[in-house]
């Protein structure tokens, strides 16, 4: 289906041929997630520049599409690790959120460097939505009797 209505239930190129982009600029002078497609591919071939791989293209859409996918799907991203980001552990800001292991966690620490949660810069997030708390009693107001248009001192209808 065509994610006409915003949705992409299948990322593109799913099932098409695909080609793994480094994510580091490339000393050849390739397509690289850092560089993305370098001035190489607008230079003409005869003169030492590159065709647009096919496989390539698919590839970045398709990593962008089932990105946007698993955002929709789970309205939470994944928790980085310290390999997805280069070697370096993420620094999370304070109530950031993530998904780990199928749970939801928030950061409870601004600059939240914590391995992956449960840990104690983390806390789960409840699984549903929670019931609004109950007023207490000392802060009830209490309710107005329904108004029937008939002032207090008019005497009362007979039925």
């Amino acid at each position: 289906m065509c994610p006409i209505d915003g949705y992409f239930d299948i990322p593109f190129a799913v099932g098409g041929d695909l080609n793994t982009i480094p994510d580091a600029t490339q000393p050849s002078g390739t397509v690289s997630y850092e560089q993305g497609y370098p001035v190489g591919y607008s230079t003409p071939v005869g003169s030492g520049g590159f065709n647009v791989p096919r496989t390539s293209i698919n590839q970045v859409l398709n990593d962008i599409t089932t990105a946007i996918q698993a955002y929709q799907q789970f309205g939470t991203p994944p928790f980085i690790t310290t390999t997805m980001n280069g070697g370096t552990p993420f620094s999370y800001g304070q109530y950031a959120r993530v998904l780990s292991a199928g749970v939801v966690y928030q950061s409870l620490v601004g600059s939240n460097t914590d391995t992956r949660p449960p840990r104690s810069g983390w806390s789960s997030t409840p699984s549903r939505r929670s019931k609004r708390p109950r007023p207490s009693p000392a802060r009830r107001t209490r309710s107005r009797p329904a108004t029937t248009g008939i002032s207090p001192s008019a005497p009362t209808p007979a039925p």
